[in-house]
């Protein structure tokens, strides 16, 4: 029933463009080393009252570091930090051997795993103790409320009175 409004279906839209607006932010940024934070934006809405929508955004954990920024902390990384940023060497193939040059052969059976490994804990404590920058892609992207896009307010305007005419006519041929 919500679904076949045509208020719903504006909202439906605007959430999509606003989602949108924010990848679009986070590739603009060059914030994009495996794109599994572009890939989890998303956008639920929900009737939380019988007269109000809710958009609620959402992205993985991280997203919420990137958004704010993070300070300096003394803590050690956890273990799913240090698996990411893991991840992020081998898909980026950077080189942990021994030297400039080397690459990542092993000479000892798991030798090259544990450099990896070892490699992905110093990055994780480098990133811990470093402050980082927001790049806050949820601000700036085009939001579109009806107090920022003019074109946003009068198509909600143009729904709610379709919705309403719909209402009239629904209870006319009763």
């Amino acid at each position: 029933m919500i679904t076949q409004l045509k208020l719903y279906k504006v909202i439906e839209h605007y959430a999509d463009l606003a989602s949108k607006s924010m990848k679009d932010v986070l590739l603009k940024k060059r914030k994009l080393a495996t794109g599994k934070l572009v890939n989890s934006i998303e956008y639920k809405i929900t009737m939380p009252t019988t007269n109000t929508f809710k958009i609620k955004f959402s992205s993985n954990e991280y997203g919420e570091f990137i958004n704010s920024g993070t300070k300096r902390s003394t803590k050690n990384p956890s273990p799913e930090m240090v698996d990411s940023v893991q991840k992020w060497l081998q898909k980026k193939k950077v080189s942990v051997g021994r030297g400039r040059t080397s690459k990542l052969r092993p000479t000892k059976r798991g030798e090259a795993k544990s450099r990896l490994r070892s490699a992905a804990y110093a990055v994780s404590k480098s990133i811990l103790s470093n402050n980082h920058p927001a790049v806050p892609f949820m601000n700036e992207a085009k939001f579109v409320d009806e107090h920022r896009n003019p074109m946003f307010r009068t198509a909600l305007q143009n729904a709610i009175r379709q919705d309403i005419n719909d209402a009239i006519q629904k209870i006319k041929k009763k």
